[in-house]
């Protein structure tokens, strides 16, 4: 038996499964791990040409069938367009991991980046939650995996917004967790911290090599978690402890801590932008 079977009991989080922002980056990685178990995918991006490659790939390593769904997650009818495209299909589970995050000060954001990121991050994760939900009560199993981040656990200078928007997804997965554990749904919110993504690097991102989780075991390290004790974990054995550290400090002198890590991660200072 391969280690991605034993990450994830096909029986109760099978046979089929949902990954939103499956394109590239740690949602491909999700992916590739749900094919390797056996499971029926349903992909969701809105970037065509990466999700229907991946599709592909996946279907020839893995001898999975794989839906490729191209929809924008931002927009207002994305619920019903998932619910159509999995119509027919038993999903014991959705991995939202799709994510906008605009990067540099408050003041010089643009309102429209803003709230696109407050689309995609929450308003999509609410909408494919509601989609897929009922057919996982209706069999009394399933999970849900929704993909937060450090950001969400305390105040980030500099992704304001993208943290705002994880802390939200923190405090649904809690409340989330609570309600459907006793109906046999799990439900877990994984924090990374940095993943060596393509998206991350197109950000404008420096971290020194290596500073960045690999996308492949940010995904394993998820799925194993999925089930536990959780609702909330931190990945990562560095991020664990950093986040232990931040949490030994007055709150405010945390986030100001972060607030130099940031500006040196993106080189943004009071919304003047290096790059």
């Amino acid at each position: 038996m391969s280690r991605a079977k034993r990450l994830v009991d096909a029986h109760r989080y099978g046979p089929a499964a949902v990954v939103a922002g499956a394109a590239e980056g740690l949602g491909a990685a999700f992916a590739a791990e749900l094919a390797r178990a056996g499971l029926e995918l349903v992909l969701i991006d809105v970037r065509a040409p990466e999700l229907e490659a991946l599709a592909r790939r996946l279907e020839a390593s893995h001898g999975a069938r794989v839906h490729a769904v191209v929809v924008d997650l931002a927009s207002p009818d994305v619920g019903d367009a998932v619910a159509r495209a999995v119509g027919g299909l038993d999903v014991g589970l959705l991995v939202y991991n799709a994510a906008a995050a605009p990067v540099g000060a408050f003041t010089s954001m643009q309102f429209g980046d803003a709230m696109r990121a407050i689309d995609v991050n929450n308003r999509g994760a609410l909408a494919l939650v509601a989609a897929v939900l009922p057919m996982m009560i209706t069999r009394a199993r399933g999970g849900v995996l929704l993909v937060g981040s450090n950001a969400g656990l305390i105040g980030h200078p500099l992704t304001a917004v993208y943290g705002a928007s994880k802390a939200f997804l923190v405090r649904l997965g809690e409340a989330l967790h609570g309600e459907l554990g006793p109906l046999g749904v799990d439900v877990l919110v994984a924090c990374p911290g940095a993943v060596a993504t393509p998206g991350f690097f197109r950000s404008g991102a420096r971290l020194p090599r290596g500073a960045a989780a690999s996308p492949a075991d940010v995904a394993r390290e998820a799925l194993e978690q999925l089930g536990g004790p959780g609702p909330v974990v931190v990945l990562g054995r560095a991020n664990r402890a950093a986040m232990r550290l931040l949490s030994m400090l007055p709150r405010q002198l945390a986030v100001r801590v972060l607030g130099r890590v940031m500006s040196a991660t993106y080189r943004v200072r009071a919304g003047v932008e290096d790059r």
